[in-house]
């Protein structure tokens, strides 16, 4: 028995804790490292973490000179400032400074130095900048305080009815409807939480900054919400006075219930404040591991003397997401800050084969290559199918890209707790791997992928285990810290070619399939030793393989050899590849002086490759030739490697070849092969998709459980890679818990003739295995889709056909066609194009960045709808040359929804709004010729919710006159025999109730076209032209009783004023005194609301009601009318007339009430009345209603009902949404009286509730991005 199983033998209670696997450091040989260099702990080191944020005041990140900078690349902090007045107070206590926010007085202390006398002042939300579970936790808590006070509030006012005597009724129900309207106020309540106010001012020697507001005192909930939550007043008095972070390293935090840290920088000559807080904990978690020092050694990270810059790019406005000019700007603070190494424990999926490209991995290559800083990022975490690398870290050259591993022993013991004893050390199973689509190795190397250490100290606990690629990249990033300590310790040069290759190239062998290795620092230092003087140790070897008989150095590169597909993999293939040692720009002498004489050798009889090379900088192209033909199905890896022939043989750089051959299947079905997967044990196979498949059954079951009775944790991973298709668009992955001899089926969306990876793999922590049994079924109907682009018709063509041919085995085939969405294109009104100055907005090329802000509008007329937005620069953040924010503003600029690259569905309330972007790139020309980049708007269908297309069996069936003993019009349900091919007839010509009513020519409705129960493709049809007017019988077009003279006369009155308008107005009248679009001119030229013109708008009300016969428009307003299809001309005429008539009626009725409260005349509740018997209280969009509604408030509030006021205010909020154009002063008048009317009613703690949203809902301009 071995030393480990001797010891794991012994009974917990006789073992001490394993201490030293709760930040892993033996397996890396960095505890051995420390020990035999102490002074090489990763002093004068600086590392970059481009993450969340790091918690400057977290367990063993708080010591002295630990964290010593903090940048908010993201933006989401940024308060702009203004300049405010300062008062003294009346007792000289304080300075006083009214908020421009929130009109809270701001007291200062008269002792802070301040030469300049100016003070600049600005505010935020607090939930804008907090992370998302703070924002949660805190939420709950503030709700727990107000439902105290609301429940006491609801049972007040439950008192006063319980004591309002029976025959009071109108005070019974008014008060009943208090209750109703607090129930239905509790049931909206959303926590706007605190409003930060800071105070900026100059000392003289730097810029101060003040923070207050966060609201963060403790407090007992069962007392409510605290008073100070609503005081008029904040008390900065007593804030620390911060500067930037890096000049005195200082921090502070909101308060004792949030604990969340935060720094300051200052910016842009005083007029900018970036408040720095964190977006999450696993920034803070990842620098732990990298270079916390606590009072154990063991839970020390890897480099514990190591500094540590802080670059937020996990933006808290996108849920902590990355977005691309965080990124930028972090590229270029890692150069500023004078970083050696950086750690990214970020990372997305992109378009595959566009790897290595884009804005940020150009602004990496100059960080690494000219600024020698060692970039380290994480694999990802979407394994364990090959070519799953995220980007940036498994897709940039000059990148250690770091998989995650788990050791045996200590590691799994102090952090899984498994039942399972002797798990054996593996690849975590959900890491992302190799190769890239163009062929690079993908991952780097594999280092321990858990910790339990350091976290924010909002979190309420000090540590917490992480796991994955996250924890395994700033393990290696540790290590690195180490080397690069004992390099500048000794005065040596350092650069991430010298130290990556030697972690490479000493590596713990593991048994990796693509020959990824477990790091050691120790063997690493060893190797750096001995390969101090190589003249191309610091040179970075660019590999480029260029497929025979194509042009060198074009898109077609790829950077390693990767066969996948069929026809590649069953010939012989002859490849140039084309390499080249590349130096820092400025050291010409020693890319002159190279000359290295290479020896090549090929790891696999199937490679061929020349025997020597002699190499210079400027690189040199030599042929491969992969045999591919020669080989089983299956996964093969080998490499083409270069030894320098003189002295140690060093390795000077590899190309990777990997072919992945499939199996070409003669029937339509594969069974896995027998297998027994055990702990961390993965089975690959590779198959040929048949041509015209395009679903396929997977069925799972698991056989001979090695542990009886219990489920196994099993993945399954099948990918094609689909060229410029994102992964995770394509991917199917699934983790089933397996009971014994369960059978589970799965179905999955295929490309036809593309290769299948079926990854199958047992969870690394089970150790107890299973015999597994696998098959998959290929189907479909051919009808020439793929995975990557819809089918797309063109409505204006009409009839459609598309070809559904079976071309496997008997499908049944069963087509429809619904459309449920409908995508409306938008050109910018406005678009913007300046520089952006702050040094921050340097980028790579020594330029500033530039933006571009682009506006659109966007309309929504329905009561709420659920818009989805893009634009053809959407959808990745990495492979991008230009980055991407947008906001949602509407019409009092206040932000609805802020967005990045990745469309997602945003719910907004009926209303106007605009819709900005910003596009940031280097080059003002690039940006000019993206000014007119048009916007999809996606909007779910209303009414109707879908639309079903017709589907014929051909061209006379669907246009021609059904018979008897003809065959069913639309296509039924019929077995096609493979070859037989079937063509569906679809009618997508739209018109009528078939077109949605906003649906406009040139619009797309999106959709399924379904041909199978299991076979379906996204659908998208081309709006058509609107049909023409329709035409007589003689061709001429259909009469129109168009207005008459007077009615067209009667429409130039609004457009005159004063004396002119009178005069004009006198005329008509005379000339047309009973003409009814003349009386209503005569009315709104009126002014209902003012005493002096009052008694004129009575006598134009009058006129209107005396001529129409009001019992008559009742009655037709309570009659049921068939729709206007069915009616005949006449009938059409007569009700124009009447409605013209209703709606005169009760605008008149209205103004008249109005003109009556105007004049405050006993008759308005009489008027009222009678115009409530037309009109409803809320509601309708007609001319008289939203008067109508206020007049009917005032009149509850005359009478106290302050109650039914409220609720009438809020019906009509709710239907003014967030506003138009026409409608925002209404609803601004709307937010005004919901206040007055809380005010009245004495309801404290929803008035400041409401308030504090009133405060947000209007801000001086839009937020910044």
């Amino acid at each position: 028995m071995s030393a480990m199983s001797s010891e794991q033998a012994r009974p917990a209670s006789e073992r001490p804790f394993p201490v030293h696997g709760l930040l892993p450091k033996q397996a890396t040989g960095a505890d051995a490292f420390l020990k035999r260099f102490p002074e090489y702990d990763g002093r004068n080191v600086r590392v970059a973490v481009l993450d969340t944020g790091v918690d400057p005041a977290a367990l063993g990140l708080d010591g002295p000179n630990k964290v010593v900078d903090v940048i908010d690349c993201s933006g989401a902090g940024d308060i702009p400032l203004t300049v405010a007045e300062a008062k003294p107070t009346e007792d000289g206590a304080a300075l006083a400074i009214e908020s421009p926010t929130t009109k809270r007085t701001l007291r200062i202390s008269p002792e802070w130095k301040n030469p300049t006398g100016v003070w600049k002042v600005g505010a935020k939300r607090a939930y804008d900048l907090w992370p998302t579970e703070l924002v949660k936790r805190r939420t709950q808590q503030r709700r727990a305080a107000f439902d105290v006070s609301h429940a006491a509030l609801l049972q007040r006012v439950q008192r006063e009815l319980a004591e309002v005597k029976e025959e009071d009724a109108q005070r019974k129900d008014e008060l009943q409807t208090r209750i109703d309207l607090l129930r239905a106020l509790h049931k909206s309540w959303k926590d706007a939480g605190p409003i930060i106010e800071t105070v900026v001012f100059h000392d003289g020697t730097h810029w101060r900054a003040a923070v207050g507001g966060g609201e963060g005192e403790a407090s007992d909930p069962a007392l409510g919400e605290p008073a100070g939550v609503r005081a008029p007043e904040v008390d900065l008095r007593g804030a620390k006075l911060l500067t930037d972070f890096r000049e005195e390293r200082e921090w502070s935090y909101f308060g004792q219930m949030d604990l969340l840290t935060y720094t300051v920088n200052i910016l842009d000559d005083g007029n900018l404040l970036s408040l720095v807080t964190l977006s999450g904990t696993h920034g803070t978690h990842v620098a732990g591991i990298i270079a916390a020092r606590t009072d154990e050694a063991a839970t020390n990270g890897v480099a514990p003397g190591a500094e540590i810059v802080s670059l937020r790019i996990g933006d808290s406005r996108l849920a902590s997401m990355e977005q691309g000019q965080a990124l930028l700007r972090a590229a270029q603070a890692m150069i500023d800050t004078r970083c050696d190494v950086a750690n990214m424990s970020f990372g997305e999926d992109g378009a595959l084969g566009v790897e290595n490209r884009g804005a940020f991995a150009a602004a990496l290559r100059t960080a690494i290559e000219e600024h020698d800083v060692c970039f380290v990022s994480s694999a990802g975490n979407d394994g364990p199918a090959l070519s799953t690398v995220g980007q940036p870290g498994g897709t940039t050259s000059g990148v250690l890209s770091v998989g995650a591993y788990v050791t045996e022993g200590d590691m799994q013991q102090a952090e899984y707790a498994l039942v399972e004893p002797e798990v054996k050390s593996s690849v975590t199973t959900w890491c992302s791997r190799g190769p890239t689509a163009d062929g690079e190795r993908g991952v780097s190397i594999y280092a321990p992928g858990a910790a339990i250490t350091s976290i924010c100290r909002y979190a309420l606990q000090s540590k917490q285990l992480m796991n994955g690629t996250s924890m395994s990249s700033p393990n290696a990033a540790g290590a690195v810290a180490l080397l690069v300590s004992a390099l500048k310790a000794q005065g040596r040069r350092v650069s991430p070619a010298r130290i990556f290759a030697a972690l490479r190239e000493t590596g713990e062998e593991v048994g990796d399939a693509l020959g990824v290795r477990f790091l050691n620092v120790n063997k690493a230092y060893d190797y750096l030793e001995a390969h101090a003087d190589d003249a191309y140790a610091d040179a970075d070897f660019s590999v480029r393989v260029t497929p025979a008989g194509k042009p060198l150095g074009k898109e077609t590169d790829m950077r390693g050899v990767y066969l996948r597909e069929a026809p590649e993999t069953a010939r012989l293939n002859q490849l140039n590849v084309t390499v080249q040692p590349r130096f820092k720009r400025a050291e010409t002498e020693r890319a002159f002086a190279l000359e290295v004489r290479a020896r090549l050798e090929a790891s696999a009889p199937w490679i061929e490759t020349p025997d020597f090379l002699v190499l210079g900088a400027n690189g040199r192209t030599f042929e491969v030739r992969v045999a591919a033909q020669t080989l089983p199905a299956g996964l093969h890896v080998g490499w083409v490697r270069a030894y320098d022939t003189a002295g140690a043989q060093t390795k000077l750089f590899e190309v990777p070849v990997v072919v992945t051959k499939p199996h070409v299947l003669p029937a339509p079905t594969y069974r896995y092969p027998a297998v027994h997967l055990e702990a961390g044990a993965i089975q690959r196979e590779f198959v040929q998709v048949p041509s015209g498949a395009t679903w396929a059954e997977v069925r799972v079951c698991s056989r001979k459980h090695d542990v009886p009775n219990t489920s196994v944790r099993f993945w399954l991973h099948m990918l094609q890679l689909v060229p410029q298709a994102r992964r995770s668009k394509i991917e199917h992955a699934f983790v089933f818990a397996l009971n014994q001899d369960e059978p589970v089926v799965k179905r999955v969306a295929v490309e036809g003739l593309r290769t299948m990876e079926m990854c199958a793999a047992q969870f690394w922590a089970s150790r107890a295995g299973f015999d597994l049994e696998l098959s998959i079924e290929f189907h479909g109907l051919d009808v020439g889709a793929s995975l990557a682009e819809p089918i797309s018709l063109v409505a204006g063509e009409g009839l459609q056909r598309v070809n559904a041919t079976s071309r496997l085995r008997i499908e049944e085939c069963k087509p429809s066609a619904t459309l449920d969405t409908r995508r409306a294109f938008v050109r910018p009104t406005k678009s913007t194009v300046r520089p952006l100055l702050a040094p921050r907005d340097r980028v790579r090329s020594g330029r500033q960045l530039s933006e571009l802000v682009l506006e659109y509008p966007v309309a929504v007329t329905e009561p709420s709808a659920a818009l989805t937005y893009q634009l053809p620069v959407s959808g990745y953040v990495y492979d991008n040359s230009v980055t991407l924010l947008t906001q949602l503003v509407d019409q009092h600029k206040a932000t609805v929804a802020f967005g990045d690259v990745y469309p997602k569905e945003v719910n907004v309330p009926r209303g106007e709004y605009t819709l900005y972007a910003q596009v940031l790139h280097d080059d003002d020309a690039v940006l000019e010729s993206l000014r007119d980049l048009p916007l999809a708007v996606d909007e779910k269908l209303s009414k109707p919710k879908e639309i079903a297309l017709d589907v014929y069996a051909d061209h006379v069936a669907a246009y021609g006159t059904p018979t008897p003993d003809a065959p069913p019009a639309k296509l039924d349900a019929v077995k096609l025999f493979p070859g037989e091919r079937r063509v569906l007839c679809i009618d997508a010509h739209l018109e009528g109730d078939r077109l949605p009513a906003a649906a406009k020519p040139g619009d797309v409705l999106l959709g399924t076209l379904t041909v199978g129960t299991h076979d379906t493709h996204p659908l998208r049809v081309v709006v058509p032209p609107a049909p023409a007017p329709k035409k007589d019988a003689e061709g001429a077009p259909a009469k129109d009783d168009g207005p008459k003279l007077p009615a067209l006369l009667a429409a130039l009155v609004p457009k005159l004023e004063g004396d002119e308008q009178r005069a004009f107005l006198a005329k008509l009248l005379a000339e047309h005194p009973d003409d009814l679009d003349v009386l209503v001119a005569q009315l709104d030229a009126s002014d209902a609301t003012s005493r002096d013109d009052a008694p004129r708008a009575l006598q134009a009300a009058d006129a209107i009601l005396g001529k129409l016969d009001e019992d008559a428009l009742l009655l037709y307003r309570g009659t049921k009318h068939p729709p206007a299809r069915e009616q005949s001309a006449d009938d059409k005429a007569l009700h124009k007339r009447r409605d013209a008539e209703l709606r005169a009626f009760e605008l008149a009725l209205v103004r008249k009430a109005e003109a009556l409260h105007t004049l405050d005349d006993a008759a308005f509740d009489d008027a009222l009345l009678r115009a409530r018997r037309f009109l409803s209280d809320t509601g309708g969009a007609s001319k008289a209603q939203a008067t109508h509604t206020n007049l009917v408030i005032a009149w509850h509030m005359r009478h106290k009902r302050y109650g039914a006021a409220l609720q009438l205010v809020r019906k009509q909020r709710e239907e003014l949404g967030r506003g138009t154009r026409e409608t925002r002063d209404a609803l601004a008048k709307a937010r005004a009286l919901e206040l007055e009317l809380l005010a009245k009613l004495e309801w404290d703690v929803w008035h400041h509730h409401h308030q504090r949203w009133d405060w947000l809902a209007h801000p001086a301009t839009p937020a910044p991005f």
